[in-house]
C-alpha cells in the first residue's frame, strides 16, 4: 500500500484528483479548460466511462479522443468547437453525445462509425449540411438538430429505423427527403419555424407518430391526408396562417392537445366538436377568438357603486 509521506505529496495528489473530477463530472465549468487536462485524462483512459466537459471554452477536441475506447457518454455542451476530429468515430462504445451550443459548421463522415450511439444532440450550432453517413447510426433513438442552418436533410436519414424523437426546429428546411416516410419508429417530430409551405407527404405517412410540433411554418392549409395520423395525441399548428381545418380531422380520435394559436380562423371550425379525446384546445390570437373576447367585453354589465 502506497503512503503519502509528506504534506506536499498529499497536496499534489489532491490537486490531481480534483482535476479528474472537474473533467469527468463537469464541475467548475465556468473556467477555461486546462490545456493539460487531456494529458491527465489519458493516464486513466481505460477507466473512464464518462467525459463531462460542458462550458470549458474548448476550441478543439484532440485526436487522442480515439484512445478513450470505453467512454459511453460524452458531454461537450456550450464550448467553442468549430469542428470535430475524424477520430471521434473510434469511440465504439459511445451511447450519448452532446454537442449543443457550439459553433459546428459540419460533421465528419466518421460520425457514422458510432454504431452504438443512441442519443445525439447537435442543437444551437451552425450546421448547414449533414453527412450521408449519419444514416449509419442504426441504433440512434434521439436526434436534436434545432437552431441550425440546415436547408436539407440527407436521404439516408430514412435508415434510422430506431429513431423515436427528431427535432429540426428553427432551421431553413422547405422539404424533407422521400425516405422520411420510412421512419416507422418516430414518435415525436418537431418542425417548428422552418419554411414548409405544406405538411410534407413523408410526415403524413408516419401513422404511428403521436406528437407533431409544426408552428411557425407558412403552411396555410392542412391536407385531408392528415386523417392518416390516427395515433396523434399532441398537435401544434400555431402561427401557420390557417383559415380553415379539413373535415377529415375528425378521424384523429386520439388527439388530446390541439394548439392553433395566432392563425387566421374567422369562426370556430365545426370539426373541433367531433374530436372525442380532446382535452385542451388553444385558439387564442385568432380573429374568431378576438371578436368573441371583444363581444364579451362590450356586453359586460356596468357595476353600480
Amino acid at each position: 500500500m502506497y503512503l503519502i509521506s509528506s504534506p506536499r505529496r498529499f497536496y499534489l495528489a489532491f490537486l490531481f484528483c480534483l482535476g479528474m473530477l472537474l473533467a469527468v463530472y463537469g464541475l467548475g465549468c465556468e473556467k477555461k479548460a486546462d490545456p493539460k487536462i487531456w494529458g491527465s485524462l489519458l493516464h486513466h483512459k481505460d477507466q473512464l466511462y464518462r467525459l463531462n466537459m460542458p462550458g470549458r471554452k474548448l476550441k478543439r477536441i484532440p485526436n487522442e479522443i480515439a484512445l478513450f475506447k470505453n467512454v459511453r457518454s460524452a458531454n461537450f455542451r456550450h464550448n467553442h468547437l468549430h469542428s470535430l476530429p475524424a477520430a471521434i468515430g473510434k469511440l465504439k462504445e459511445l451511447r450519448y453525445l452532446d454537442l449543443r451550443g457550439n459553433r459546428l459548421r459540419s460533421l465528419p463522415k466518421e460520425i457514422g462509425q458510432l454504431k452504438n450511439l443512441r442519443r445525439l444532440y447537435l442543437g444551437m450550432n451552425q450546421l448547414t449540411t449533414l453527412p450521408e453517413d449519419i444514416g449509419k447510426l442504426e441504433k440512434l433513438e434521439v436526434l436534436d438538430l434545432r437552431n441550425n442552418r440546415l436547408q436539407t436533410l440527407p436521404s439516408s436519414i430514412g435508415k434510422l429505423k430506431h429513431l423515436a424523437f427528431l427535432n429540426v426546429g428553427k432551421n431553413r428546411l422547405k422539404s424533407l427527403p422521400s425516405s422520411f416516410s420510412k421512419l416507422k419508429s418516430l414518435d415525436a417530430l418537431h418542425l417548428w419555424k422552418n419554411g414548409f409551405s405544406e405538411l410534407p407527404g413523408g410526415v403524413l405517412a408516419l401513422t404511428q407518430m403521436r406528437t407533431l410540433v409544426a408552428f411557425g411554418n407558412p403552411v396555410s392549409k392542412i391536407p385531408a391526408e392528415i386523417q392518416k395520423l390516427k395515433a396523434m395525441r399532441f398537435l401544434d399548428l400555431s402561427e401557420c396562417g390557417l383559415s380553415s381545418l379539413p373535415k377529415e380531422m375528425k378521424e384523429l380520435t386520439n388527439l388530446k392537445f390541439l394548439l392553433l394559436r395566432k392563425n387566421n380562423l374567422q369562426k370556430e371550425p365545426l370539426v373541433l366538436r367531433k374530436l372525442p379525446a380532446l382535452k385542451r384546445l388553444d385558439m387564442s390570437g385568432n380573429p374568431y377568438t378576438k371578436k368573441k373576447a371583444a363581444a364579451k367585453t362590450t356586453s359586460r354589465p356596468v357595476q353600480k357603486k
